[in-house]
Order: C-alpha cells, then structure tokens, then sequence
C-alpha cells in the first residue's frame, strides 16, 4: 500500500476552522485525494474506526493540530478528554507515533504552547520530543507556505493538466483573390481624390479657420464625464474560538455599512484599491459573557478577494476585543 497522503488530526472544538483553511491549500499543492480530514472523507457507511487505521496506513505525514483547547474538556471526575481512552484524538495520535515510517508533526495554532511530556498520557509523551512547526493568524498565508514546502519534499505534488498538443496545420492551396483583393488600388485612388476635393472645398476650410482662431462650440457634459471608478466584490470570512460564540457585527468599508449574516458574507459594489473599514458590534460567547469588539485600519481592495476578520478570546467577560481583517 502506497504511503503518499496528509493526515490533519483536530480536535473539533479546539481547531476546526482552521483544519479546514489549511485543508483548503493542502488540496491544492497535493490533490483532494491526498488530505484526510476525518468525517469529511468518510464514505457512508463506513465504520469510523476502520477509516482512521486505514487513513493513518496509507499517511505518510500525520499533522497534529494543537490549540488552547487540545486537551478537551474534563469529565464529571476533572478528567480531561485526552486522558481518557475513547477519545480519538488520543487514538489517532497514538497510532501514528506507533509507525516508525510514518512522520508526525505537531501543528501550533491559536498561539498554543509545545505540550510537555507531564502533560501527556504515556502513549502520547513522544510528542513532546518531536520538532513543532507554529502557524500564527498574523503571517498565516507565509507560515503555510513554509509548511507546504516542507511537506513537499515528503508528499509529490499533484500533476499540472498537460497542455494540448502542438499544432501543425495542413498547408492550404492560396484561394484566388477577390474582388477586393483585384481593384483594392483603384478604390483607394478613388478615396483620395474625393478627399482632396473635400479639403478644398469652401466649408471644410472656413471650419479649418474656426479651429485655429477658437470655436465656441458647446460640448455636452455628459461626454465629459471621467469614467466610474471599477467596482468589485468581496468575501468577509469569520473566524474565531470555537467557543460557540456569537456574532453581531457591523463593518465600514470605504464609507459602505453592512451587517454579516452567518460566518461568510459577500459584499458588492465596492472601489477597488486602498480602503480605510471599521467594525464594530458585539461578541457573546456562552458562560463567558460579551464583549464589544472594534477594529480598523486599510484593505487593499481587489477583485472578488477573501478577507478574514478574526479574533483571540481565551477569556471575554467584561473586556474589549480588538478584530483584525486580513
């Protein structure tokens, strides 16, 4: 069996979104065959055991995604969900490490820390030793761009579609000429002598004068009018804790105010280029409280881009959250 596949180990409630950007660019380099991000690859069906080990077999790289909330939360004994032996975050983690062919790679995210080995179950204690690689919300586009070339010398990237065959037409015998092609010479000679008679009749030289003293025609404005400035449209992609946390937003693009239903709203009608936004609006997030969220700064606005407007919240309450968009 064929090792040639990427592995994204996720706890839902810790990394989900961001497992599904970085699957996005995965597919991309290596094909959609090539990534396994658990139930979105699972077959109706199929037990979902099976599909893991046979996943985990057929990986040659196993990312393993850590964020604030990897550990999961504990039971009704303080136990956390990594400590327990059902957990399949745990199950998988251990598989991996337990094939020597197999390369796992602990993938920061959210600004998580490297988890040492008192922190981790017995089968899981070799993770603490391994190289971690940081993907930060900050410098997202270049840190995984590091991580896709670094896969790519374990992983081959996917085919580019070959081009068509060169083409080498039949020569085609020369067509007799037309009757253009035949008296071409005697129109154009008869176009430059109604020209010439046009050039010396008495109107076009009074115009001629009019031209060179000043004429008071009046041009009409609308033909004046400089051209609208290019409009487009933008995707505006929320993402956040995963703490189940709700939205209510309002954004200032360039002087245009909109109110984002849902974590993806496409915006329209605006001016391409540098444009200053704003966005206000409130954050809720069950048994931490609200927030008032604010942030602004300039978009370099291009045709039908992806923007993302996120934050960092490990504790809400009574404070003030500061979004970014990028």
């Amino acid at each position: 069996m064929e090792k040639n596949k990427i592995f994204l180990s996720h706890r839902h409630s810790d990394t989900q979104s961001d497992c599904h950007r970085i699957r996005e660019t995965l597919e991309q380099e290596f094909g959609e065959d090539a990534v396994f991000l658990d139930i979105e690859n699972l077959e109706p069906g199929i037990r979902f055991a099976d599909a893991i080990d046979k996943a985990l077999k057929e990986s040659k790289v196993v990312l393993v995604a850590i964020g604030p909330d990897w550990f999961g939360d504990p039971d009704e004994n303080g136990v956390t969900r990594l400590f327990q032996e059902k957990d399949w975050v745990r199950r998988e983690v251990s598989a991996a490490l337990a094939k020597p062919d197999t390369r796992v790679i602990p993938l920061l995210l959210k600004g998580a820390s490297r988890p040492t080995a008192d922190q981790l179950p017995d089968e899981l204690k070799e993770l603490a030793d391994l190289q971690t690689f940081e993907i930060s919300i900050t410098r997202w586009k270049y840190d995984l761009g590091v991580l896709v070339e670094a896969l790519a010398k374990l992983i081959p990237r996917k085919k580019k579609p070959a081009g068509p065959f060169p083409y080498n037409p039949t020569p085609i015998p020369r067509p007799k000429k037309s009757w253009w092609g035949r008296n071409y010479l005697w129109v154009l000679g008869i176009f430059v002598v109604l020209m010439i008679v046009m050039i010396s009749s008495e109107e076009f030289q009074d115009g001629y004068q009019d031209g060179l003293n000043g004429s008071e025609t009046v041009y009409d404005d609308e033909f004046l009018d400089e051209p609208e400035e290019s409009l487009t449209s933008i995707y505006v992609i929320y993402t956040g804790d995963d703490y189940g946390c709700a939205l209510d937003l309002k954004i200032n693009i360039g002087g245009k105010i909109f109110t984002p239903v849902g974590n993806e709203y496409l915006i329209s009608g605006l001016k391409q280029g540098t444009q200053p936004y704003s966005i206000t609006g409130i954050i809720g997030c069950p048994n931490q409280g609200t927030c008032t969220a604010n942030g602004s700064g300039n978009l370099e606005i291009i045709p039908n881009g992806n923007y993302y407007v996120s934050w960092n919240t490990t504790e809400v309450g009574n404070c003030a959250i500061k979004l970014s968009m990028h």
